[in-house]
């Protein structure tokens, strides 16, 4: 079975660091990319809200790419949009504990 590689079909800031992916198969992802940018030195000029802003999608949707030369892939963001949506539920699943928000233990 041939896995198909996630396609990007548009990408838009929405807050410093963060970018709404929408990709060709329909799903819609808010990522966070502030660790990336904080971490990882070669993308150092990217903590700059103009240059962050430069943001487009490259050729065919394989990935995003900023002035400067810097990309980064579509199978990686989609991962790294997976893992922060695992992180956001599992929070979510914490500060709902004795809210009354969710299911009741004897559910």
């Amino acid at each position: 079975m041939t896995k198909h590689l996630p396609r990007i079909e548009t990408a838009k800031v929405m807050a410093p660091y963060t970018l709404r992916i929408a990709w060709r198969d329909g799903r819609v992802d808010t990522v966070n990319l502030e660790g990336m940018i904080a971490d990882f030195a070669p993308f150092a000029p990217l903590r700059e809200p103009a240059m962050f802003a430069t943001v487009r999608v490259m050729d065919y949707g394989d990935g995003l790419e900023w002035e400067g030369g810097f990309d980064y892939g579509a199978d990686t963001l989609r991962q790294l949009a997976d893992d922060q949506r695992v992180r956001a539920s599992e929070d979510m699943t914490v500060s709902d504990r004795g809210t009354g928000i969710g299911p009741r233990a004897s559910d």
